[in-house]
């Protein structure tokens, strides 16, 4: 795609304002926000390289998860959620009961 045909960014304010526009109007939902806002804060773990992937690690991070989200916090289970993804193997029933879980 030609970046020139490309519309300019809209600025922070503008965006923030129209996400809350769409909040109130039920457009989109406030848990999506809050998915969006926890993945920015973890962004640091998609940088995880292929060498650092480990099951052990994987599973102890989705345990841990899932005892968040018995205990009714289910953004901080999100984050270990997210955590257990991106340290599990490729191709590992591991990575796919993270995804389940998230």
């Amino acid at each position: 795609m030609n970046p020139n045909l490309l519309p300019p960014p809209l600025p922070t304010s503008t965006i923030d304002l129209l996400q809350e526009m769409l909040l109130e109007r039920g457009v989109i939902r406030a848990d999506f926000t809050l998915y969006q806002d926890s993945m920015d804060k973890r962004r640091d773990l998609l940088l995880v390289s292929q060498q650092g992937k480990c099951d052990a690690d994987g599973a102890r991070f989705r345990n841990t998860g899932n005892r968040l989200y018995l205990d009714g916090k289910y953004g901080e289970a999100l984050v270990w959620y997210n955590r257990s993804i991106c340290f599990a193997e490729k191709e590992t029933d591991q990575l796919a009961t993270g995804y389940g879980n998230r």
